[in-house]
C-alpha cells in the first residue's frame, strides 16, 4: 500500500496595504519633472548646435506600424472645408450638402453631425467656419 500525500494548497501571497493609486500618483509626480528636465536639456543642445551653424529641422516622429510601413495619411486636408463636395447630399443629416451617408459609417447610433464634427472631418460648407466664429465671438462678447 502506498501512502498518499495530503493535498497542499498553493501559498497565499502576503497581505499588504499597498495603495496602487497612491503609487501611480507618485510615479506621475516623478515623471513630469524628468520630462521637463530633458526638454530643457534638449533646448540647450539645440541652442549650442545653432551657435555652431547646425540648423537642421528636428527629426519627425516615426510611426510605430512595424518596419517599412509608414503611417497612412489622413483623408482630410487642411481647413474645415477640405473634403466638402457640393454634389453630395446626406440622408442621415436630412439632406445636408457636402457629404453623404458614408461619412457616418463610424457613428453609432447614426445622427446628424454638429458643425464642430463637420469641421473636424473637413466637410463644413465653405464660408461657414467664419460665420460660426463670428457667432461664437458675438455670444461671448468678444471682438
Amino acid at each position: 500500500m502506498s501512502k498518499r500525500m495530503p493535498k497542499q494548497e498553493p501559498p497565499k501571497p502576503p497581505e499588504t496595504d499597498i495603495d496602487i493609486f497612491a503609487l501611480l500618483e507618485k510615479v506621475q509626480n516623478l515623471k513630469q519633472p524628468a520630462i521637463d528636465k530633458l526638454l530643457a536639456e534638449r533646448a540647450e543642445i539645440d541652442r549650442k548646435l545653432s551657435l555652431l551653424g547646425y540648423n537642421a529641422p528636428v527629426a519627425p516622429k516615426t510611426a510605430s506600424r512595424g518596419p517599412g510601413r509608414p503611417k497612412a495619411d489622413t483623408k482630410a486636408g487642411p481647413g474645415p472645408s477640405a473634403n466638402y463636395d457640393e454634389e453630395k447630399t446626406c440622408s442621415v443629416c436630412g439632406g445636408a450638402k457636402g457629404h453623404d451617408g458614408r461619412a457616418h459609417r463610424s457613428q453609432e447610433p447614426k445622427k446628424k453631425f454638429t458643425d464642430t464634427e463637420l469641421a473636424d472631418r473637413g466637410l463644413l460648407e465653405p464660408g461657414k467656419a467664419e460665420e460660426i466664429a463670428k457667432a461664437v465671438a458675438a455670444k461671448l462678447g468678444v471682438g
